[in-house]
């Protein structure tokens, strides 16, 4: 292995299984004529990589100025942002990819050239991506576009997992924008945990509400979650007018039992639950002020009791264990 300077080498240990999907382990595949940026240690006078799987990242041969005593961060900035100019694509995907991971404010401008370049449809799709990862907000309504059709691909689905991470207050239009037009639950629910649990701004409890009866149990859950955060006190002064009207239908949620209901399966990891959806709320006219109070005890009662159902039928398989 030689060093980014050139003029020193060092052993690294590491093993390749070409197992990865069978023992999770040893599977970074170092090839001749590839370049990697390695995360190691030195262990008994040898390099050792502090993970056997992501340890070890891609890169173009292209690298930038030495920034000398600067920041590492800095001077990764620095090669990923001169192998944009790579001319083999996958090493520029590399390099867009790599400046996503840092998540760097300063990376914007170079990942928005790549953007607007439009050219190879993938590199502008992952460049939206990495930009989303620095906290860059201005990318939604491409963001929007992109989701409209779907996320079952990457970078779509790693675009919708992002989502959940705004805390941008601004970013509130284009998150309601996203979560009317997206198909796909992963993204709705994505865009509900920003809106219920880091933004947390009255004015998203419309489109909270609107998804208490989402098709998607997962994604009613996320609903309901969301609404026991929104600051009450706030509430009135936010909403927008006209807004303040709401069905007189009481909120009714599901207790245990039948189709009614939560269903668990006794020592599995994944556990699932379905709310009907004629029993969750619709809107038309009372006061929103005077029913959003209670909906947030009511989700908060729910979502605890959820909770503790989940950790009691879980008992009969951990009291096997001493």
């Amino acid at each position: 292995m030689v060093s980014r300077k050139g003029s020193a080498e060092a052993l690294l240990r590491f093993v390749y299984s070409g197992e990865i999907f069978v023992n999770g382990h040893d599977c970074i595949d170092f090839r001749p004529a590839t370049y990697w940026t390695v995360f190691a240690v030195e262990k008994n006078g040898q390099m050792e990589m502090i993970d056997d799987c992501e340890g070890a990242l891609t890169i173009s041969p292209n690298l930038g100025p030495d920034l000398g005593n600067a920041d590492w961060l800095a001077q990764m900035e620095a090669d990923f942002r001169a192998g944009l100019n790579d001319q083999d694509s996958s090493a520029r995907l590399a390099s867009i990819q790599r400046l996503g991971g840092l998540k760097l404010p300063s990376s914007r401008d170079a990942l928005h050239r790549v953007i607007e370049k439009g050219g190879d449809d993938a590199e502008s799709k992952w460049a939206v991506y990495a930009a989303l990862r620095t906290g860059d907000v201005t990318v939604l309504s491409l963001v929007k576009h992109l989701l409209a059709k779907g996320d079952a691909e990457l970078p779509e689905r790693g675009i919708a997992m992002q989502l959940q991470y705004v805390t941008d207050p601004s970013a509130l239009p284009d998150l309601i924008a996203i979560l009317k037009s997206a198909p796909s639950e992963l993204t709705r629910i994505g865009v509900l945990i920003a809106l219920g649990e880091k933004l947390k701004d009255p004015r998203a409890v419309p489109s909270l509400e609107d998804h208490l009866s989402d098709s998607d149990p997962y994604v009613r859950y996320a609903a309901l979650d969301g609404l026991k955060n929104i600051p009450m006190k706030t509430l009135v002064r936010c909403l927008p007018s006209g807004r303040n009207k709401m069905s007189n239908r009481k909120y009714r949620f599901a207790k245990f039992g039948g189709s009614k209901s939560a269903s668990y399966e006794v020592g599995r990891k994944i556990k699932s639950f379905s709310l009907s959806p004629n029993l969750l709320p619709q809107r038309a006219g009372s006061s929103l002020v005077t029913e959003l109070p209670r909906l947030a005890v009511v989700a908060g009662e729910f979502i605890a009791e959820l909770r503790r159902a989940v950790v009691a039928s879980w008992q009969p398989w951990t009291a096997k264990w001493p």
